[in-house]
């Protein structure tokens, strides 16, 4: 669950090389965790109340940004970048030419994919083309200390406030986990 929030395993073993754990440290901990949280269960008392409060209090920790998920190729110059975008201008497979082209080592196996992000996680220039551009559409190359990307937006999720009744079993669960940590 916890490797699912990543982008790439990559991305991942680079966290838990910076957090200095390993994988079976990982392991053990999570175990811990929900063996504590199994004998502590039947301690809890979850009440529909309790559970509304929970969100009110905490409702901050359910909105969802505005987000766009999508695709890149990096290249090191303007010529190459021009290259590229001539290419899937001419039906190229996008994913297909990230993998033979980019020198992005986190996304270039993935087909250029970033998965989903929000504001303030990329390169200023990167974010602000891309959440101008509508799904399927694919930017001229765009500039920034990492090289020239081109980019191609393959969803936009506008914000969320999602109502209790939409997210009512996260918030159960981290009620619960509240309540087992106190």
């Amino acid at each position: 669950k916890v490797k699912s929030q990543f982008t790439s395993d990559q991305q991942f073993q680079m966290v838990l090389t910076q957090y200095g754990i390993s994988l079976d440290d990982l392991r053990e901990q999570a175990r811990s965790n929900l063996l504590v949280k199994k004998i502590l269960l039947p301690e809890i008392e979850v009440t529909e109340k309790a559970l509304q409060q929970y969100y009110t209090d905490h409702k901050q920790d359910y909105e969802e940004p505005e987000q766009v998920k999508a695709r890149h190729i990096l290249v090191n110059s303007l010529d190459e970048a021009e290259e590229v975008k001539r290419q899937l201008d001419q039906g190229a497979d996008f994913a297909k030419l990230a993998s033979e082209k980019s020198t992005d080592p986190g996304s270039k196996d993935q087909g250029g994919d970033l998965g989903y992000f929000e504001r303030g996680v990329m390169a200023p220039e990167f974010e602000e083309v891309a959440f101008s551009l509508q799904p399927g559409q694919i930017s001229s190359p765009v500039k920034t200390n990492f090289g020239y990307h081109i980019i191609k937006v393959e969803d936009h999720k506008m914000a969320h406030s999602p109502t209790y009744d939409e997210v009512r079993d996260k918030v159960r669960e981290d009620y619960i986990d509240q309540q087992v940590q106190e």
